[in-house]
């Protein structure tokens, strides 16, 4: 998985190739981008990246 944040969405490139595009949520000191099924939470050092349901995965630059 790759992600570009920019200043109002995550651009998320998935392992299958599949490109995601996350508006901005909330712009606290932990950010969150979503959409209907995916949501990404970004913090100063990790990422919490969440399918629909799914459990929630940490993730490390």
């Amino acid at each position: 998985m790759n992600v570009r944040f920019e200043p109002e969405q995550a651009v998320i490139r998935t392992g299958d190739g599949e490109q995601l595009i996350l508006p901005l949520q909330t712009s606290d000191s932990v950010r969150l981008y979503a959409t209907n099924r995916h949501s990404l939470q970004q913090s100063v050092d990790q990422a919490i990246w969440t399918v629909g349901s799914g459990r929630p995965v940490a993730c490390k630059a």
